[in-house]
């Protein structure tokens, strides 16, 4: 499912590259690194007030969250894989480099949860030795985005210059789903367990439904 999304990000942010090459009368990309990961835009102009830009961004990282006991229950392993396409409008208002951004990300964020098979782990406050758990955290795969930037990669004097965007992605409320298999316990007491983990972590993790983002970067003008 991921990589269908992922193909048809690329299918969409080309054929907006295409429609933009063919009106723009200048053009710009940019990398930067944020709250999203690292990346890179490209960026269109389109009028004396408005830019056209579409990028791409990917992270990946697992956290060290592993119980200190060296005898006691693991807990589920995380591992976060971010991965963002997006097409925004830069509305310049005074034609410098302050802008308004409004916009629309393909979102393919995920957070994958995994243990060891035949390992003890906790859930829901109690510890079950599993065959196999998989489980993941997913967001809408549509997210409008709001934020405000400086920098404008099209106009600044100089074909170098620095970009700085602060948002937000309204990504949703997350959806957990995880599955397992015990071993040498009832499978019907690790399921209602597993309702009970999943509702618990999107409660931890409600405040991601509007994910910050910040981002510095570097442009070049063609």
């Amino acid at each position: 499912m991921k990589v269908m999304r992922t193909v048809m990000g690329v299918v969409v942010l080309l054929t907006l590259c295409s429609v933009q090459v063919a009106n723009a009368s200048g053009v710009a990309t940019t990398v930067k690194l944020g709250t999203l990961g690292y990346g890179a835009d490209v960026t269109f102009d389109m009028t004396e007030l408005y830019n056209f830009r579409v990028g791409f961004n990917m992270f990946s990282y697992e956290p060290d969250i592993g119980d200190d006991e060296e005898d006691g229950p693991e807990d589920i392993q995380l591992e976060m894989d971010w991965q963002t396409i997006a097409a925004s409008l830069d509305l310049h208002p005074w034609e410098n480099g302050f802008r308004f951004t409004a916009g629309l990300i393909i979102n393919n964020n995920e957070i994958v949860l995994t243990a060891d098979a035949g390992e003890e782990v906790e859930i829901n406050d109690r510890s079950y030795r599993i065959a196999d758990l998989q489980g993941s955290v997913t967001f809408d795969q549509l997210a409008p985005y709001l934020g405000i930037g400086f920098g404008n990669a099209i106009d600044e004097d100089g074909r170098w210059s620095f970009a700085m965007d602060f948002g937000v992605m309204f990504q949703g409320s997350p959806e957990v789903d995880i599955t397992a298999h015990v071993l040498g316990g009832s499978q019907t007491e690790l399921d209602a367990a597993l309702e009970e983990e999943e509702k618990e972590i999107e409660d931890d993790i409600s405040g991601l439904n509007m994910y910050p983002v910040l981002s510095f970067g570097v442009s070049f003008r063609f």
